[in-house]
This record gives C-alpha cells, sequence and structure tokens, in this order.
C-alpha cells in the first residue's frame, strides 16, 4: 500500500494578523524587561535587609522558653495578687473593728448629748418658770397702775363734764362778735 499522507500537503496561508500579535508580543517584552531592571535593586535591598534582620528574630525555642518564662511570672502574680488579697482581707477586718468602735462612740456621744440636752431643757424650763412667775407680778402692778390711771381718767372727765364744752364757748365768741358788731353800728348811726 501507497504512503499516503493524512496532512495537507499545501501550506497554509499567510497571516496578517500573526505579524501584528508577534510584534505587539515583542514591544510587551520590552517593557517587561525594563520593569525586571527596575525591580531587581528593589529585590536586592529586600534581601539584605532580611539578611541582616533575621539573625535578630527569634526562634521557635526562644519565644518557647519566653512562654514558660511568662508562665512563670504569671503564677508568681497570681501569688503575690493572692497574698495581698489575704491583706486586704486582715484590713478589712481591722476597719470592720474600727466601724465597731466609731458606732460605740458615737452612741456614747448621743447619751451624753441627750443627757446635756435633758439638762439644759429642764433649767430652760426653770428660768421659763422664773421669768412666767416675774412676768405675772409685772402684769399685776400693770393691772394696779391701768386701774389707777383709769381712775384718774375718771375723775378728769368728772371734772370736764363741770367746765362748758367747745361749742358752747363758740355760741358766746359769736354772741360776742355780734353784740360788738351792733354796738359799732349803733355808734356809727348816732354820729
Amino acid at each position: 500500500m501507497p504512503d499516503t499522507s493524512i496532512a495537507d500537503p499545501t501550506p497554509p496561508p499567510y497571516d496578517a494578523q500573526m505579524e501584528a500579535l508577534v510584534s505587539r508580543l515583542e514591544s510587551d517584552m520590552g517593557d517587561v524587561r525594563s520593569i525586571l531592571g527596575q525591580m531587581m535593586p528593589m529585590l536586592v535591598r529586600v534581601e539584605s535587609m532580611l539578611t541582616s534582620t533575621l539573625p535578630h528574630l527569634a526562634t521557635k525555642s526562644e519565644v518557647a522558653d519566653l512562654r514558660v518564662e511568662m508562665h512563670t511570672g504569671l503564677g508568681h502574680m497570681r501569688s503575690e495578687i493572692g497574698s495581698v488579697r489575704g491583706e486586704i482581707g486582715g484590713l478589712r477586718g481591722e476597719v470592720n473593728a474600727l466601724r465597731g468602735e466609731m458606732h460605740r462612740e458615737i452612741g456614747d456621744l448621743r447619751g451624753e448629748m441627750h443627757r446635756e440636752i435633758g439638762e439644759l431643757c429642764g433649767e430652760m424650763n426653770r428660768e421659763i418658770g422664773k421669768v412666767r412667775v416675774e412676768f405675772g407680778d409685772l402684769r399685776g402692778e400693770v393691772n394696779r397702775e391701768i386701774g389707777s390711771v383709769r381712775s384718774e381718767i375718771g375723775s378728769l372727765r368728772a371734772d370736764l363734764a363741770d367746765k362748758p364744752g367747745k361749742v358752747y364757748l363758740w355760741g358766746v365768741l359769736t354772741a360776742m362778735v355780734a353784740a360788738y358788731a351792733a354796738g359799732l353800728a349803733a355808734l356809727a348811726v348816732l354820729k
């Protein structure tokens, strides 16, 4: 059997779009090369920073040691806080004892104040009683004086009742003036 090829023996036609795509790809590669040229110094700086910083960073074992140290420190702090709480409890007992003592002293002071106030009230009541007695005596004297003044006023009224009143005196004065006027008129006629 003869050897026959499956492929088409005629070459494919020339594709004009392919040439545009290849030229565009070549220009994009130029941009990529310029960007890579700019990134290279930056990558060198990052590498130098990492090589200078990494030796100073903590390792896993150092972090684990730090955790153990922190847990130990926290345990000590917790025990210190517990002892401080115990001291606070003791202080609370002392404060409560002081409160009790203050309440007793305040109660004693209140009792003493009530006694003194009672004594002062008794003394004031005695003094007020004395003032009332003196006031009663003064009232009696004032009433006697008022009685004597009233009796004098009564005698003055009796004396005034015997004397002529204002209306009477005005009437007499009017009569005298009228008589004098009549006398003058008569003299004027005679002349």
